[in-house]
């Protein structure tokens, strides 16, 4: 398995490069934590409703 940051070629079924050590499991960009907003809650201090 080829690494999508260094293209070091490593074992198929490897986790992570032996090169860089960057994660061979998710070929898809990281993507933060989804963020909700809870319409009830209380606006931050100092805000005017």
């Amino acid at each position: 398995m080829k690494c999508p940051v260094c293209g070091a070629d490593n074992e198929a079924g490897a986790s992570f490069c032996f090169r860089c050590g960057s994660s061979l499991k998710s070929t898809t960009a990281a993507v933060g934590p989804t963020v909700t907003f809870d319409s009830g809650a209380t606006p931050p201090y100092g805000s005017e409703t």
